[in-house]
Formats: C-alpha cells, sequence, structure tokens
C-alpha cells in the first residue's frame, strides 16, 4: 500500500482523500506542489546602472536577459499551474465516479466518509492513474460536445478538436447560402436543370413549390469515416434532426463500442454502423458531407505522439502512414469515383499538415479550393472541401 492509503484509512473523508491523492500524483509525476520558480524568480541585482554608453549597452543587454529569463519563468509557472489543476481535477472526477456523484456534487460532500470498499476502489483506480493510464480509460466515460460517452481502449479518446468538425459542418448548414436540409434553386438562375436526375435517384424525399423558387426538402445524409466511440456521428444526429448518418470503421472493436453508445442515446433508427475500409464500395451512394477523423499522425514524419497516447490508445487509430496522410490519400481517391460526389469533404489533420494535405487535395480535386482551419491555439486542426457552390 501507498503512503496515500495509509494516510487516510483511517479518516477517509472526501476532503482528505482528495488532499492526499493530489500530493500523491503531483509527486509521482514530478510537479513540485510549491514551485520557486515563481514569474518573479529572476535576480534583480543583474541589472546594473553605471553611466557610460558602453556601460548603458551592457545595461540593455543584462535587461534583455532578464526579460527572457522572466518570460521562460512564466512558462514554467503556468504550465506547472496548469498541470496541477489537471491533477486536481482528475482526482475529483475519480472520486466522483467511485461515490457515483457528479463532480460538482463533490464540493457540497467534502465531510462525507468513505467506506472500505470504496476507498479500495478509489486507491485501485489511483494506482492506474498514477500509471499514466488515461482517465477516460479508467471510468469509461468521455463528454463530448456536451454528451457522455462509454469508451475504453478499443477506441481512441474523442478530443475537443475534433468538435470542431461538428462546429464547421454546424456552420455550414446554417449559412444562408449553403442550406444542407433544404436546398434552394432559384428559377432565375436556371439551377433546376439537375432537378430530374436528382428526384429519380431518390436524392429528393419530397419537394414544395414556392413563388419565386422551388424548395427541395429532404432528410440529409453524412458519412462518419472512422467513426471510432462513434461520437461525431451521434452528435451530428443530435444536432441534425432530420438528418441519418452512416458510421464507418474497419475496427470490429471500435463498431462494438460505437454500438454501445448509439444504443445509450436511442439513436438506432438514424446512426447505422457498418464495418468497413473508408469509402470502399460506396461509389453509388450519395452524401451531403463526409466528415472523417482518420489516423493522422506519422510513423517517420509528423511523428507527434505523446508518451500516453502511444502507451494506451489504439495504434490502428492513430498512425496514418509514414507522414500521417496515407488514410486521407486514399480516400480522396474513393470520392474522385463516386457517381455523385458529397457537397462537404472535412476531416481533422495535425498541426504541421495543413500545407501537406492541401497538396494532396490539389492532385484529386484540382478545381476545388482546400481551406485549412485553425483551432483555439491558432494549429492547423482540420481541411474542408467545398465540392460544389
Amino acid at each position: 500500500m501507498s503512503l496515500f492509503f495509509d494516510a487516510v484509512q483511517d479518516n477517509a473523508c472526501v476532503s482528505k482523500v482528495l488532499q492526499h491523492a493530489f500530493r500523491e500524483l503531483s509527486l509521482y509525476r514530478g510537479v513540485p506542489l510549491y514551485s520557486s520558480k515563481t514569474p518573479f524568480s529572476f535576480k534583480k541585482s543583474e541589472v546594473v546602472c553605471e553611466k557610460g554608453v558602453a556601460d548603458c549597452q551592457k545595461e540593455v543587454a543584462v535587461c534583455e536577459n532578464v526579460t527572457v529569463a522572466f518570460e521562460k519563468s512564466v512558462d514554467a509557472f503556468d504550465k506547472i499551474s496548469v498541470e496541477k489543476n489537471v491533477f486536481w481535477l482528475e482526482c475529483e472526477l475519480l472520486l466522483a465516479h467511485v461515490l457515483e456523484l457528479r463532480r460538482e456534487d463533490i464540493f457540497m460532500a467534502q465531510e462525507k466518509i468513505l467506506d472500505s470498499e470504496q476507498l479500495e476502489r478509489f486507491f485501485y483506480f489511483f494506482q492506474r492513474l498514477k500509471e499514466g493510464e488515461p482517465l477516460a480509460y479508467i471510468i469509461n466515460t468521455k463528454e463530448f460536445y456536451g454528451l457522455s460517452f462509454y469508451v475504453d481502449d478499443r477506441v481512441m479518446i474523442p478530443r475537443p478538436e475534433t468538435e470542431m468538425l461538428v462546429e464547421t459542418l454546424k456552420e455550414l448548414h446554417e449559412n444562408r447560402n449553403e442550406h444542407l436540409n433544404s436546398d434552394i434553386y432559384l428559377e432565375s438562375e436556371c439551377r433546376l436543370k439537375n432537378y430530374d436526375c436528382l428526384k429519380s435517384s431518390n436524392y429528393l424525399k419530397d419537394d414544395v413549390c414556392l413563388k419565386n423558387d422551388v424548395r427541395l426538402k429532404r432528410d440529409i445524409k453524412f458519412v462518419d469515416i472512422g467513426t471510432g466511440s462513434g461520437n461525431l456521428a451521434i452528435a451530428l444526429a443530435h444536432i441534425f434532426k432530420n438528418a441519418h448518418v452512416l458510421a464507418l470503421d474497419v475496427s470490429k472493436d471500435a463498431l462494438d463500442v460505437a454500438s454501445m453508445n448509439v444504443r445509450r442515446f436511442g439513436l438506432e433508427n438514424r446512426v447505422l454502423l457498418r464495418q468497413n475500409d473508408l469509402l470502399s464500395g460506396f461509389a453509388d451512394e450519395n452524401f451531403d458531407a463526409v466528415v472523417a477523423n482518420l489516423p493522422y499522425i506519422g510513423t517517420e514524419k509528423y511523428h507527434f505522439v505523446s508518451d500516453q497516447t502511444k502507451r494506451f490508445e489504439p495504434h490502428l487509430a492513430l498512425f496514418g502512414g509514414s507522414d500521417g496522410l496515407e488514410c486521407y490519400r486514399r480516400l480522396f481517391l474513393q470520392i474522385t469515383q463516386m457517381k455523385i460526389r458529397p457537397r462537404y469533404v472535412l476531416g481533422e489533420i495535425g498541426f504541421l499538415q495543413g500545407e501537406g494535405l492541401r497538396t494532396e487535395a490539389a492532385r484529386f480535386f484540382p478545381e476545388i479550393f482546400c481551406e485549412i482551419r485553425q483551432d483555439l491555439a491558432g494549429l492547423d486542426r482540420m481541411f474542408v472541401l467545398k465540392m460544389y457552390p
């Protein structure tokens, strides 16, 4: 048993368990509880003020060094603060899981005493957390787009950055000039030339004639490639009430997890799961949008992956060839072979892959501009291909 367990077993109240767990987790991961590297830890005595041009230049140089030292100190202090906040959050969520409480309820239960079974269960989970296992795998829960998903080590853990795909598709839908759920064809613009073709191919569910235009109302159809836990497909079905989502993954294990989540949200009639290699075999299908979160970590180039991710998450969902873009090349080739191209193709990429992805897209779709969008940190995170105006 650890010192943490010995210290709390006589009086295992919530506040004491949290404090000792946080302390042990911080020390085990090498983060000091009280850092001397504060933003004001530079040596002011290094700044000397003497007369003369040469001395003034020396003073300026020293001040510049102090400024650099100050900025580095702030960065180190901020990093430690962020890590400590993450550790505390993880301890709270872990304890809330053991006590079957919401995290916000932990604050009101500071004096609650854990019984021996709860304490032993918490200690078992805590040891896994100490060894680096992601919290989401331990408590089998990860939130994505405000929805709670079941996850385990058969699927990659949903990332907050991936919510950009949902937000972008929502933005495209809401744009007054780009309707996904009710395309408007103005007679004056002569945009009805493909109407009969679309209707005969069951692309349109029904149509309503208005005075100055024909508004074609129908259900919309998305395909989520590399669905994993099903988080993207389910989030899209949750937002777009008239959407049907085909969720594809090459991994049967991943689809088993996705199936659990589809049932959890009661979306069996609108989210269809299928084991498949990208879009292989769907050349005759017609989708409004293709949304892909494919493996994009390179085995040789763009090999940016944390040790924790490499140790615990499925490699099939992580690595995408030597430069991380192999799956997207294959997907683009398949889309060129479709009879009716999707209106939009959206995908997530690594933070240094924007230009590389744009180059690959230009090879397959030379007439289409590939838009690269950045995340909140200002890093390349996703691409958008608009196949039609």
